[in-house]
C-alpha cells in the first residue's frame, strides 16, 4: 500500500506541476507566451483564463479527496491539450508534432472514505476519453502544400521626349529615380524619342524626368496606388 501511495504522489506531482506552472506563466503575461498566443490568433485575455483555470485545476489535483473535481480538472487539462494540438497543426501544418504531457498518466487514488467506487468512474472517464479523442480527429487536418505565392504585378513605363513643338528629340536622356533607396535607371532615346522602362515594381513610388542638352524636364510621379501597369507618360523637355 505504502508503493502504491508513493507511485500516486509521483504521477500526480509530474501532472500537476506543468499544469500549474504553465498556468502561472499564463497568468503573469509573459511577452513570450503573450507573443505565441497571439500567432496562434488567440487574444491575450483568452492566455489569462486558461492560465487561472490551470491553477486551479493543479491545485485541484493535489488535494486529496475531492473526485468529482479532480474528474473535471483532469477533463479541463485534456480538453486543453486537445485545443493545443488543434490549433499548433492549423497554424504550422508542415512543423506539427504532437506534444507529449505527463497527463496520459491521469493518476487516481481511490480512499476509502471515497463515496464513489471505481467502477461507477470509469465508464465515465473511457467516455470522456473517447470523446477527447474525437474532438482530436475532427479538429487534424492534413499536411497540405503550400499554396504558391503570385509573383508582384510589375509595371511598365513608357512615352516619348519632345520639345516645345512635338518633335521628338534624339539623344535626351530619361531618368527613373526609386526615392525609397535612390535608385536610377536611365534610356537614352533614339531618332523617335521614345523610351521604354520594364519590370517596375508597382507597390514602389517612382519619379520620372528628362535631361536634353543640359536642360532638365519636369519631374513626373509615379504612385504605387496608381492601377495602370502599363503607364504612358510624355515629356517636354525645353532645347533652349
Amino acid at each position: 500500500m505504502k508503493a502504491r501511495s508513493i507511485a500516486y504522489w509521483i504521477t500526480t506531482v509530474l501532472v500537476a506541476l506543468p499544469i500549474g506552472s504553465g498556468g502561472i506563466v499564463q497568468v503573469l503575461r509573459l511577452p513570450q507566451n503573450a507573443a505565441g498566443f497571439a500567432h496562434l490568433g488567440y487574444p491575450v485575455y483568452f492566455m489569462v483564463i486558461l492560465g487561472v483555470w490551470k491553477v486551479l485545476g493543479a491545485i485541484v489535483i493535489l488535494v486529496p479527496g475531492l473526485p468529482r473535481l479532480k474528474e473535471w480538472a483532469y477533463g479541463v487539462n485534456v480538453l486543453s491539450l486537445v485545443k493545443a494540438v488543434a490549433s499548433a497543426s492549423a497554424t504550422f501544418p508542415s512543423r506539427f508534432r504532437a506534444p507529449l504531457h505527463p497527463t496520459i498518466a491521469l493518476p487516481r487514488r481511490w480512499d476509502d472514505n471515497e463515496s464513489v467506487k471505481p467502477k461507477a468512474h470509469h465508464p465515465r472517464m473511457a467516455r470522456f476519453a473517447g470523446c477527447s479523442l474525437l474532438c482530436l480527429l475532427a479538429t487534424a487536418r492534413p499536411r497540405t502544400v503550400p499554396a504558391h505565392t503570385p509573383a508582384p504585378s510589375l509595371r511598365t513605363v513608357s512615352g516619348t521626349v519632345t520639345d516645345d513643338s512635338h518633335e521628338p528629340l534624339r539623344g535626351a536622356v530619361v531618368e527613373l529615380e526609386n526615392p525609397a533607396n535612390h535608385q536610377i535607371v536611365s534610356y537614352l532615346t533614339a531618332t523617335d524619342g521614345r523610351y521604354l522602362f520594364k519590370r517596375l515594381d508597382s507597390h514602389a513610388d517612382f519619379q520620372l524626368w528628362a535631361n536634353f542638352r543640359g536642360h532638365r524636364s519636369p519631374v513626373h510621379t509615379i504612385s504605387m496606388f496608381d492601377s495602370h501597369l502599363d503607364k504612358v507618360i510624355n515629356i517636354v523637355c525645353r532645347t533652349y
